[in-house]
């Protein structure tokens, strides 16, 4: 049989542009030939791990630090203030309400199973054939048609759509399969890296493992300031983690793997001054100069940080009253400037999304379609493009799916 689209991959892009293919197509009188391949024993399934459960669909907040490519202005041909509005209006027509948490997007229910029953009730409302537990393992073109292969057949169709993913979360399908087909039809594919994850740091952290604390971490490439991040920092016995770690970790990565020096640099106190701490400091040796370093240290930050640094300026065993004033501004300085020298960040297995990807030069952002070779088209988290934390990789999958949709040619 002879498919109008066939659509590889049953993620959030996937199922998105399978969807509008299919409206789009009994929108203008014609019944909707669509084939859904997707490897897995269900759809969406790393929809489930998103937001921990929560399913962080978008963000209001829209600036060009939220998306990472090598082609830097693409992401923002496509993503524009009005994309919430986009994604929030395709999931009412699904029968799902969203809640707006301070510009963060989220299902009613605060569930992503929410949002995964929905898309699966439209494609069989659709009538999209879908075939799960089925690997796409080639893609030929002949006569003017693409032709997929799977472990289980063949299918041929006038339109294609590649919705694959990318390599992170091999444990709930991540892969580089997509960008072998994407490969096999002629287009570019830069190194895929692990994104939003953890950094591993040269420091031992063992002592600071499990400590979660307020901070700012700026992220510095060969010594020159790069960007930074507020919020909450985790530590790990490897080195660095939490949400605003996640997102230096996508350029982190990309410098690493040119073997740029790469440093976080936390400052504990960012609400301080160094002054204002040397103050306090000064006022608490004159008040107590019997008490402890880790006593003095622990009237501003947790008791493990305290412990870390008083360890790194060998001076655990001393009393206040045995410190002058320059050991004050030393202090002063390492909770303001804490350096971190980076020298990887996590795995595949341990990163949320994957960065890099097909090449965006090659695609328009208006379609999602291939310049190389028409009626493919490209979506989703295989193109060179990766958002921060807080819903912006969800919004991006479900734009793309939208325009990819929308743009087939039949």
């Amino acid at each position: 049989m002879r498919y109008d689209v066939v659509v590889i991959g049953g993620g959030m892009s996937g199922m998105t542009a399978a969807i509008r293919a299919a409206s789009g197509m009994r929108s203008r009188g014609k019944t909707p030939h669509i084939l859904l391949l997707e490897k897995n024993k269900k759809l969406g399934k790393k929809l489930y791990a998103t937001g921990n459960g929560k399913c962080n669909l978008a963000n209001r907040n829209l600036d060009l630090s939220c998306y990472e490519s090598e082609n830097e202005f693409f992401p923002y041909k496509i993503m524009t203030v009005n994309s919430c509005n986009e994604v929030e209006a395709f999931f009412r027509q699904l029968g799902v309400m969203l809640r707006d948490d301070h510009g963060y997007l989220y299902p009613m229910s605060m569930q992503a199973s929410s949002i995964v029953w929905a898309l699966s009730d439209r494609i069989r409302a659709e009538k999209i054939e879908l075939h799960l537990s089925e690997k796409a393992e080639s893609v030929k073109i002949q006569d003017g048609l693409y032709r997929v292969y799977t472990d289980q057949g063949s299918y041929e169709t006038v339109n294609l759509i590649l919705a694959c993913g990318g390599a992170a979360a091999p444990k709930l399908g991540g892969s580089l399969s997509g960008y072998r087909l994407a490969e096999s039809l002629g287009h570019t594919v830069i190194q895929p890296l692990p994104g939003l994850c953890k950094l591993k740091t040269k420091e031992d952290c063992e002592l600071l493992n499990g400590v979660r604390t307020g901070a700012e971490a700026a992220l510095y490439i060969d010594d020159k300031l790069y960007m930074t991040e507020r919020g909450e920092l985790q530590f790990t016995a490897e080195g660095l983690s939490g949400i605003m770690i996640f997102n230096l970790s996508v350029p982190a990565a990309v410098y690493l793997k040119q073997n740029e020096n790469v440093s976080v640099v936390v400052d504990f106190l960012p609400d301080l001054t160094e002054p204002a701490i040397i103050s306090y400091l000064e006022s608490f040796q004159s008040d107590n100069p019997d008490r402890t370093v880790l006593a003095c240290l622990n009237g501003l930050l947790h008791e493990k940080i305290s412990q870390y640094i008083s360890k790194r300026m060998n001076i655990s065993g001393k009393y206040t009253g045995e410190l002058d004033k320059h050991t004050f501004y030393e202090i002063a300085k390492r909770m303001k400037r804490c350096i971190f020298p980076v020298i990887s960040s996590g795995s595949f297995e341990e990163a949320q999304v994957a960065c890099k990807g097909i090449d965006t030069m090659q695609i328009n952002p208006d379609t999602m379609e291939s310049r190389i070779q028409p009626n493919l088209f490209l979506t989703g988290e295989m193109l060179d493009v990766t958002g921060k934390c807080g819903g912006y990789n969800l919004m991006w999958a479900v734009i793309t799916g939208i325009k990819a949709g929308n743009g087939i040619h039949i």
